[in-house]
C-alpha cells in the first residue's frame, strides 16, 4: 500500500462503497427470502436442503463481492476505513453460517425433519459431481 492516501479516489469511493455494500446486503436478503418461500413448499427434505444450499451460496456471494470490492478500494486508496468495512462484512458473513437450528427455523421444518438434520449419521442429500 502507498504511504500517502489518494484523496481524489477516496473522495469518490467514500460514497460508492457504502452504496455497493448496502446493495449487496439488500439484494442477498431479497433473493434469499424469495427462494426460501419457494423452498418451504417442497415436500422432500433432500430437495429442501439442496435448494437451501443454493440460496445460501447466492446470499453469501453478494456479501463476498461487497467485501472484495472494499478490500480492493482499500488497496487503491490506502485508506484503512475501507478495510474496516470489509472486516464488518466478514464478521456478518460468519454470523450467517448455517447451523441446524438456523436451517430448521428458516425452512420451518417439522419435528421429524429437525431430527433428521440433527442426526450426524443421517444422509439427507446426495450431491452429484461431474468427474
Amino acid at each position: 500500500m502507498n504511504s500517502e492516501p489518494d484523496d481524489s479516489l477516496r473522495d469518490v469511493f467514500i460514497y460508492i462503497v457504502p452504496i455497493f455494500v448496502v446493495n449487496g446486503f439488500v439484494a442477498g436478503q431479497i433473493i434469499f427470502k424469495s427462494r426460501l418461500k419457494k423452498i418451504k413448499t417442497y415436500n422432500n427434505l433432500s430437495s429442501k436442503m439442496v435448494a437451501y444450499r443454493g440460496a445460501m451460496i447466492i446470499r453469501l456471494a453478494m456479501l463476498e463481492g461487497a467485501s472484495l470490492f472494499t478490500i480492493t478500494i482499500c488497496f487503491l486508496t490506502a485508506d484503512l476505513t475501507f478495510l474496516a468495512i470489509s472486516v464488518f462484512i466478514i464478521i456478518y458473513f460468519i454470523i450467517l453460517k448455517p447451523t441446524v437450528e438456523k436451517i430448521a427455523v428458516d425452512l420451518e421444518l417439522n419435528r421429524s425433519e429437525k431430527i433428521r438434520i440433527g442426526n450426524p449419521n443421517e444422509v439427507i442429500a446426495v450431491f452429484e459431481t461431474n468427474q
